[in-house]
């Protein structure tokens, strides 16, 4: 696996995590945007109908996750995920023509554990939800508990 380039501007951390209900044929997406100091940029949560198998669930939250940032205008972002092999993927796309700096890095399970518990709850909603430099408090516990 090729190492990204680390700039020396600050990036902002965005994880992704994605969780498959296959009796219900449901997948859940988790994002958290983190600003470097690692206080909330945002959260997505999203729940798709859809009967997905593991791997293409990650690779659906990594696109959710790179859409989410550009609607939040940062560019510089470091993305940290849990699949290797969806982050592998990243290995052969060319990012010149991007409107943003990336560089990627693959995460143990522990340190991606936000993003999972939004993946997991993600299952359980009707619609889609987010939010924008505030979270509810259970959100906020979740972080400043979690290892990222």
């Amino acid at each position: 696996m090729r190492t990204p380039q680390v700039s020396n501007i600050s990036s902002s951390l965005l994880y992704f995590d994605g969780a498959v209900d296959k009796l219900n044929g449901r997948v859940g997406v988790g994002v958290v945007v983190l600003n470097p100091e690692h206080g909330l940029l945002g959260a997505l949560l999203v729940p798709l109908p859809l009967s997905l198998n593991p791997k293409a669930t990650e690779a659906l939250a990594l696109w959710y996750e790179i859409e989410y940032e550009k609607k939040l205008g940062i560019t510089n972002v470091d993305i940290r995920g849990d699949a290797l092999n969806v982050l592998n993927v990243l290995n052969g796309l060319k990012t010149r023509g991007w409107d943003f700096r990336v560089s990627w890095r693959h995460v143990k399970k522990c340190f991606n554990a936000v993003a999972h518990e939004l993946a997991r709850r993600a299952l359980s909603l009707v619609e889609g939800w987010f939010c924008k430099e505030q979270g509810h408090k259970w959100l906020l516990q979740l972080i400043v508990g979690s290892n990222v």
